[in-house]
Parts: structure tokens; sequence; C-alpha cells
């Protein structure tokens, strides 16, 4: 990967599942249409983290292989009978060729050298599987500026390189469409405050010195600045790719 991993540190991967909401089961039952009958052989969770994703696969897939070059990460992931998880880069995965009917990745894709990555699920990827990503921001309970205020707050500390949709010809893939849902939450305003500082954004600014202390008050700051009243949604965009 191109950028540096913030998510090494054993005691940040403790919280990361806790401070982090999930969707990706409903995401993929609403996707597949409450299809039960839709089972993959073998699906590929790319940059499971806590295995959040990769939990959600296993209820659609015979077996998952989740990776993640987090081994502190993994140390933390969720066990489930059917999950395998693997320590691996995803611009180098130790996989033969056409071994998944599904590769999935969620909130990671922006960490990927991407063009590297996409040359792997080519590899990896079987002929008509499908290559979904996910991704989950506030989209109501925050005003519209919050996002560009803690942006300047706390700078990406990742360089997302944008792929095109015709540039996906190249790897053997094409766009489908891109698939949003709303789900509302039960998550207070501590839990949106929670959530925003164990974003790597944060953890960036204190590993480059910024005090824990002063980086959780000016969190707290702007969420409460910019709270609108309404209950918290997260929007999911899944993006659905397939190998022709």
């Amino acid at each position: 990967m191109s950028n540096k991993n913030y998510f090494l540190d054993p005691a940040r991967a403790a919280v990361y599942h806790e401070s982090r909401p999930s969707f990706h089961a409903e995401a993929l039952t609403y996707f597949h249409q409450g299809k039960a009958e839709i089972i993959y052989d073998s699906a590929l969770d790319v940059g499971c983290g806590t295995g959040q994703s990769s939990v959600a696969l296993a209820e659609w897939s015979k077996n998952v292989t989740a990776i993640d070059n987090s081994q502190s990460m993994l140390n933390n992931a969720v066990s489930k009978s059917n999950i395998i998880y693997q320590l691996a880069d995803a611009e180098n995965m130790p996989f033969a060729e056409n071994s998944f009917d599904l590769v999935f990745v969620a909130s990671s894709f922006h960490w990927f050298e991407k063009r590297k990555f996409l040359n792997q699920v080519k590899k990896v990827l079987r002929k008509k599987g499908k290559f979904l990503i996910y991704d989950s921001y506030v989209h109501e309970g925050l005003s519209k500026e919050f996002q560009r205020e803690f942006g300047e707050r706390f700078p990406r500390p990742f360089h997302d390189v944008r792929i095109v949709q015709g540039e996906l010809e190249f790897f053997d893939m094409k766009f489908v469409q891109l698939h949003q849902f709303n789900f509302p939450t039960e998550m207070t305003i501590q839990d949106i405050i929670k959530y925003f500082y164990n974003l790597s954004n944060v953890s960036a600014a204190i590993e480059n010195g910024e005090s824990a202390d002063s980086a959780l008050k000016a969190v707290e700051e702007l969420v409460k600045k910019h709270l609108t009243g309404s209950k918290f949604v997260f929007q999911v965009w899944l993006s659905e790719i397939i190998k022709p």
C-alpha cells in the first residue's frame, strides 16, 4: 500500500470495532434483494479490518477469505466457522487465478494503490464474478459544512487516486451500477464523536504531534457545532462491478 497504515497500533485496533458502525449485512441483503438462494462458493474480503464485513459476507458465501495488512486488526477480528483471516497486502495477494466468485472491499479502497490492486482483482476474480466496493457516510444529523470543516481540521492521510469507469476495461472489468442505501441509527452524539475521533484523519494528527485531548476536543466542538437536531442516518454506497 502506498499510504501509511494507521491501523497497526494494537490499542487503536481494539477500539476500532466498537466505534465503527456496520451496515454491511443490511446493504448486502438489499443488494441481493433478499434472495437467500444466492450463495457464492468463495468470497474475498480485502482490507477486512476486524471482520465486520467478513461476518456479513459469511451469510452469502460458503467460504470467506479475509485479508488485511494489520495483524493488530486481525487479532481483534470476529471469528466464524467459514471465515479464514490472513495477513496480506491488497496489491500482492497470495491467491491463484480465478479463485473467487466475489471480491468485496469495505471502507478501504482509498488506501490501496488502485491500479496494482485492480490488477490483482483481475487475477483472482472468476469470469462472471462480482467486485463490490462499500463505503458509508453520515448522511443526516450533521450539516453539509461538517465534512469540509472536519477535512480542513484533520486532513485525509491518504492519497486517493480516482479510477474512471473506462479504465476498468483495462482490467477486464465493467462498472454496472452505484447502489445507495440509507440506514437510520440509534447512535448518540457521543457515539458520533467517538466514530469521528477514531478515524485515520485524527490518528494521523495525533501521530504528527497533536495531543489526544486536543484532538478529541476539536472533534467534539465540530460535531456539536454542526448538529442539525435530526436522527443520525448513514448512507452506504455500494459500487457494483463485474468481470464479464
